[in-house]
């Protein structure tokens, strides 16, 4: 498989978010979405619904 550093921090980010997932007992998935409004919140950033 092809990887780089770029790739592998990647790697090591999406596997400390899937721990954290899991401490919190939630989807991967589901995580990753409320982490995404947290931020958006935060900024003050509307998130656009694709068509």
């Amino acid at each position: 498989m092809y990887t780089n550093e770029l790739l592998e921090e990647k790697y090591k980010a999406q596997s400390r978010l899937l721990k954290q997932a899991k401490i919190e007992n939630k989807d991967y998935f589901e995580f990753i979405n409320d982490e995404v409004q947290k931020l958006f919140n935060k900024k003050g950033w509307k998130i656009k619904a694709r068509k």
